[in-house]
């Protein structure tokens, strides 16, 4: 959850500035910083919820429980295929493709800057990719 990212805690002229606080969005696959998280919610949908997997965590200690959760959730589900690879990786694609579409109808609807194609690429594009790479060299995509 990048509490240990070394750009978290930069030291500046008058000293270290606090870490941001973040957000797992478990449907998107993501972990969001809390303003972002914010704007999500402000959007008044009760899909909010279902985007992030719960409603929002309070605090850094409520987030690190919920972030287990959503980790939690995921592996169980692709677990749950058992030793099928093919059902396994059609589930984590399935997982990444409604995210993608979730991302973007966020990166329509938030206002510029909240959310970025940068944020799309390191949480979505790039795994997508590796699997997409991994299953076809395994012939299961």
């Amino acid at each position: 959850m990048r509490y240990f990212d070394p750009r978290s805690f930069q030291v500046t002229t008058p000293g270290i500035r606090i870490p941001a606080s973040y957000v797992t969005q478990g449907r998107l696959a993501a972990v969001l910083r809390r303003d972002t998280a914010d704007a999500i919610t402000r959007l008044g949908d009760p899909p909010a919820s279902d985007l992030r997997g719960g409603p929002m965590p309070p605090d850094d200690t409520a987030e690190r429980r919920h972030h287990l959760r959503q980790l939690h959730d995921l592996v169980t589900q692709v677990n749950m295929h058992g030793t099928d690879r093919h059902a396994r990786v059609r589930a984590l694609r399935a997982f990444y493709e409604q995210a993608l579409g979730d991302f973007d109808g966020l990166l329509s609807r938030l206002p510029n800057r909240t959310l970025s194609m940068g944020s799309r690429q390191r949480w979505l594009d790039d795994p997508y990719a590796a699997l997409r790479t991994y299953a076809d060299d395994e012939g299961l995509w």
